[in-house]
């Protein structure tokens, strides 16, 4: 029995402490009291106790070193610990001794009952009473194993000690400093070498903690609360996160929600709401401390990796701090803020945004890209080290845009918002089903929409303009943790983890992560994903654990089952989530579908109840809400299912004409096809791979039918790319790590797996073949920014088109392709000329003014609603489109346009550098001259 005292001060508990241990049934062999460098308790204890071994601590001043030179000096087999604040029961160390005769058991503790010297506070709730050192609610009332001891009332082999090393040093309390957390680092660095050893709680062995009246006040409980954060953040870098937060987390999920309900309840009796206070504030404060510390790790050293006995790290070699990762993350933000001060996108030609950027812009995105590949492969990196890196590219790919551009880019981005003001206009009010006109699927997937509409309210403010700009940088931030949990799944290599995350977000040239139900419904999706493959493991040997056995770190460590309660309650929480993706997208939730029909091939995520309702919630909507755009579809739907090559063809919008959209067009397809074939490399290089990932293989084969299905307005080549990317970018990922044969074995808790050398190949394969992903990205992100950019004076232009044109009028354009084209959408008829059929083209251009008099009638409008007009808008946004999309023949828009100033039929009304408006006049050429409308704005030259 070992116990350790530092200060006279406690000498009334230090005698009460060695007499119960005098007074033991099963009388201990050896008593051991060491002082930790107080000379004079030091010579009063040895006169007291002349039949204990009393000892000087010779190690460094604090608890963990007094304790380690009592067990230098230990000659017994179990080696048993007691504060010299507390008292043991009679039985205690017998009690002990009785959970030793299971070889298996490598340590025993038990149950800490405090002995309040003022009387516990009221407000102290017993789910905290580990703020000073004893048992809580919440810890098992049975004799179970258990992760780590109570530093008051443990025991342990003396072999462990031997075996593991002592107590650290850089863990524990000194004198009063409130610090701990060194026993719970011992006993996961005790489980990691004993593999089939047990730490085994009995709580029927007891002591009581002497809990002075200084700790019953707030500042000692806010104080300990704080510090014990800190000692968990230190812990979690010298075992690891998830071993150091396993009990942390089972204590958040269960105990402390049990806690607030109960203080809730009327008549709680010991849970009253006076607890209510200290429940929060020790949370937060506790969150905030470990927060604190493991942004302080940052900047401190870290040690070259685990040794494969799992004792202690080695030293940290001098000047090897991750402070050196740091540099190249600031040069690279610091360049990309300096490259797009001053970027001129007046006059952005057939490559777009890339060709307009600096040097130092590129410069900034190689160094981010070496500075990731340099932070996977130096050993003891911190983990939030790829973390900062991967939202430092984001950063650079996604927030570009926002601070280059004074306007906001893609007209449906406008279209969107036009949606949500006219929501915002009838007071949220939604007539779903009863429109059946272009914008259908708008009015009848109003999820995203109305949504927006009650945050613009929430905040105060009038559009949803204010923040769209933003949100390719935010939706793709908020992808970083589904992707990261849903890859952790099947590999515990962060290298290939966030190598898979990367090559994710460099993939990803489609552009559905602007503002728009595309993004919001990815991130639910991904979201739903992430939850089943880590909530929903059935039990079972799933072949990421025979992948271990082959020697590759694939597969997170095993997690246990969820009971069909828990089950049942994880599947209510996600019926919220589906119902929301079925209301935003109409496509999403057909691929939620289907993959997780995929994974009900796999038995370990066999789920049938969540696949059927994954079924049911969108069916339910798309058979009320959308019946009638359904019944109206069904025809085409069924004409088009089956014609695979029909169906993969890219629609409208992406033939392109000219040397840049050329160009770029053969780049998204090579970044495409890039990524699949590294995929299949990934395969072919690691076997392995082939089962452990099979529900990863089969999430990203499922979108690929759809093709067969549907064209999806001829964008469904492009979502089924999307929806098969973090499949795609984990194998491909893997293709760049090393195989079997470049690979050391290491421990990881109880088992053993393997980690990859980075050898300086490795990295160099990384870094080309980032590079060359990057290299594409960039222009097939931004290499259409002349089309999707919209001019100030193209804005003013159509926001005084709206003005002046009232409800009901015609508004006719060569496309939809301008800012605000669908403002109060449902007040007048839209005719963009570019979505008639090839023949009405033909008629179009052979004669512009005559076929937009004649054939749609547009100068009668006036007849049968004197207050309304035709109007046609062209803007360089729309020159821009048809140059370099080919919707309509090359110079199309200048040959409508010549044709209608030569019309006495037309009327320019606005006009400026960026646009021009045209009136369509009625019959009689003096018909509504006068009329307000007719009024001419000039402000420069037409384009």
């Amino acid at each position: 029995m070992i116990v350790c005292a530092y200060t006279l001060d406690r000498w009334d508990d230090i005698v009460r402490a060695v007499q119960s241990l005098r007074d033991q049934e099963r009388h201990p062999d050896q008593i051991i009291l060491v002082t930790d460098h107080n000379p004079e308790l030091q010579q009063r204890a040895a006169a007291r106790f002349a039949d204990l071994e009393v000892i000087p601590n010779n190690e460094g001043p604090g608890l963990s070193g007094a304790r380690n030179t009592g067990i230098a000096a230990a000659r017994e087999d179990v080696v048993a610990f007691l504060d010299d604040d507390a008292a043991a029961a009679p039985d205690w160390a017998a009690t002990l001794l009785s959970g030793y005769r299971d070889p298996r058991v490598i340590g025993v503790g038990g149950w800490i009952e405090p002995d309040w010297e003022a009387g516990r506070p009221g407000w102290f709730p017993a789910e905290f009473d580990w703020v000073v050192g004893c048992a809580y609610t919440g810890l098992p009332e049975a004799p179970v194993p258990i992760r780590n001891m109570i530093g008051a009332n443990m025991s342990l082999r003396r072999e462990v000690f031997g075996a593991i090393g002592g107590f650290s040093q850089d863990l524990g309390r000194t004198g009063a400093l409130p610090l701990g957390c060194e026993e719970t680092e011992l006993c996961i660095r005790a489980g990691r070498h004993y593999r089939d050893g047990v730490i085994l709680y009995l709580p029927e062995a007891v002591v009581r903690h002497h809990v002075g009246a200084r700790r019953g006040t707030w500042r000692y409980f806010l104080d300990r609360c704080l510090r014990e954060g800190l000692s968990k953040a230190a812990v979690s870098r010298m075992a690891g996160p998830s071993a150091a937060l396993a009990s942390e987390r089972a204590y958040l999920c269960r105990t402390i929600p049990r806690a607030l309900g109960r203080t809730l309840l009327p008549g709680a009796g010991r849970y009253p709401l006076a607890n209510l206070p200290a429940l929060l504030l020790g949370v937060a404060l506790t969150a905030l401390g470990y927060l604190g510390g493991r942004t302080r790790q940052l900047f401190l050293p870290t040690p070259d990796s685990a040794p494969a006995t799992g004792g202690p790290a080695p030293a940290v070699r001098p000047g090897r701090t991750a402070l050196g990762l740091l540099p190249p993350l600031a040069a690279a933000l610091g360049l990309w803020a300096w490259s797009i001060r001053h970027v001129d996108v007046s006059d952005l030609g057939g490559f777009g945004l890339p060709a307009r950027l600096p040097w130092s812009y590129w410069a900034s995105v190689a160094l981010l890209l070496l500075g990731f590949v340099g932070a996977m492969r130096r050993r003891g990196r911190h983990p939030l080290w790829p973390a900062a890196y991967t939202v430092a590219l984001l950063v650079v790919q996604r927030a570009t845009s926002a601070l280059v551009y004074h306007t906001l880019l893609y007209a449906w981005t406008w279209k969107h918002i036009d949606i949500i003001d006219r929501l915002l206009a009838n007071g949220g009010h939604v007539e779903l089903g009863d429109q059946l006109g272009a914008m259908a699927p708008y009015d009848q997937w109003v999820g995203f929409f109305a949504g927006n509409a009650a945050l613009i309210r929430l905040l105060g403010l009038n559009t949803a303009l204010s923040y769209a700009a933003w949100a390719p940088l935010v939706s793709s931030l908020v992808l970083v943790v589904p992707l990261y949990l849903i890859f952790r799944c099947f590999s515990r290599d962060q290298r290939l983890v966030w190598t898979a995350v990367w090559i994710f977000f460099l993939g990803n040239w489609v552009g559905q992560d602007y503002f728009s139900p595309q993004a919001f419904a990815l991130f639910l999706y991904l979201g739903v994903l992430a939850v089943v493959l880590r909530q929903f493991a059935r039990e079972g040997r799933p072949g990421l654990l025979a992948v271990l056995d082959a020697g590759y770190p694939l597969g997170a460590r095993p997690r246990r089952p969820l009971d069909r309660r828990r089950r049942t309650l994880w599947t209510l929480l996600l019926v919220p989530v589906i119902t929301a993706i079925a209301a935003a997208h109409q496509l999403t939730p057909v691929m939620l579908a289907v993959g997780l029909a995929a994974l009900c091939l796999t038995r370990r995520y066999r789920n049938l109840w969540l696949a059927a309702l994954a079924c049911a919630i969108p069916a339910a909507w798309d058979l009320s809400s959308a019946l009638a755009f359904f019944k109206l579809q069904l025809p085409q739907m069924a004409q088009s299912f089956g014609d695979l090559l029909a169906n993969s063809e890219a629609g409208g919008g992406t033939t392109p004409t000219g040397l840049g959209p050329v160009t770029i067009s053969y780049l998204d397809r090579g970044l495409s096809a890039g990524v699949a074939l590294l995929a299949v490399a990934g395969l072919l290089r690691h076997p392995p791979l082939r089962r452990a990932g099979l529900p990863l293989l089969l999430l990203g084969i499922s979108p690929m039918p759809m093709a067969v299905a549907n064209n999806y307005g001829g964008e469904m080549i492009f979502r089924v790319y999307l929806f098969a990317l973090p499949g795609l970018a984990f194998f491909a990922a893997a293709a760049l790590q090393p195989g079997p044969a470049t690979r050391r074995t290491v421990s990881w808790g109880r088992r053993t797996a393997t980690a990859p050398l980075q050898r300086p190949r490795t990295a160099l394969l990384n870094v080309a073949v980032l590079a060359l992903l990057a290299g594409a990205f960039f222009p097939s992100y931004y290499g259409k920014d002349r089309v999707n950019y919209f001019p100030t004076g193209e804005i003013q232009l159509v926001d005084r088109l709206y003005t002046i044109a009232p409800p009901g009028s015609q508004i006719i354009a060569a496309t939809p392709n301008f800012p605000d084209a669908y403002r109060n959408y449902d007040e007048y008829t839209l005719w963009w000329l570019s979505d008639d059929d090839q023949a009405s083209n033909r008629a179009l251009l052979a004669d512009p003014a005559g076929y937009l008099t004649g054939q749609r009638q547009t100068g009668w409008i006036h007849q049968q609603d004197p207050k309304a007009y035709s109007y046609v808008i062209l803007t360089r946004a729309q020159y821009a489109d048809v140059a370099m999309d080919g919707l309509l023949p090359p110079g199309s828009v200048q040959r409508i346009q010549a044709s209608l100033a030569a019309s006495p039929r037309f009327r320019v009304v606005l006009r400026n550098a960026d646009g021009i408006v045209y009136q369509v006049l009625p019959p009689d050429p003096g018909a509504g001259a006068t009329d307000s409308a007719g009024v001419t704005e000039s402000t420069g030259s037409a384009p």
